[in-house]
């Protein structure tokens, strides 16, 4: 009342908040890989990339060594232009995948707009070769290790995972030399694509 101010009563503030309401509808991040564009994927040692057919495949020669990563950047999927996702809302990304070989190991860091990546601990899942959709959970993960190759140079260093840019994937993280197929057919945020079979 700051006109006539002699105000008698209580006013209860739940929140304040900058930029868009607490709580308001976060949009899901999708890709299902159906235009034949593989622009949004780096080239990594012992590796090449294809998207066909609405499915993207890594193919591995057996000549990667250790941690060799691709970089894959969020991006709209209409104009390819790039894009910032949050993935904070519940901490997950739901990706449909198979693997020529059954137990091979895929790891995703997610990378902020800053450069720092979700290496400490990283996220890991395994892919079979029947495809699975596969939820990687980056709840207590937003920190980077400073392990190099990234922006923090001394860690730990915290990643901000309301500004998601690109996501670092790793096959066979720990070993490399992976030689086969891995596809994918989508990845989203928020939620399954569709229900498991």
């Amino acid at each position: 009342n700051p006109a006539d101010g002699g105000f008698l009563g209580c006013i209860e503030i739940d929140y304040i908040s900058f930029g868009a309401p607490m709580g308001e509808d976060v949009s899901q991040y999708i890709d299902e890989f159906d235009n034949d564009n593989r622009d949004q994927w780096s080239d990594a040692g012992g590796f090449t990339v294809d998207e066909v057919g609405g499915e993207m495949i890594l193919t591995g020669d057996g000549t990667a060594g250790p941690y060799t990563s691709f970089s894959y950047s969020t991006h709209n999927t209409d104009d390819l232009t790039p894009i910032i996702v949050d993935i904070t809302s519940n901490n997950k990304l739901y990706v449909k995948a198979k693997s020529s070989f059954a137990g091979t190991s895929l790891r995703i860091d997610l990378v902020d707009e800053g450069g720092y990546a979700t290496t400490e601990p990283a996220t890991v899942v395994t892919v079979n070769e029947e495809y699975e959709i596969l939820e990687f959970d980056f709840s207590g993960t937003y920190m980077d290790g400073g392990y190099g190759g990234t922006s923090c140079n001394e860690g730990p260093c915290d990643v901000d995972g309301s500004k998601v840019q690109s996501m670092l994937v790793y096959i066979d993280p720990n070993n490399g030399g992976f030689a086969g197929n891995l596809t994918i057919d989508w990845m989203a945020t928020l939620k399954p694509l569709e229900d498991e079979e």
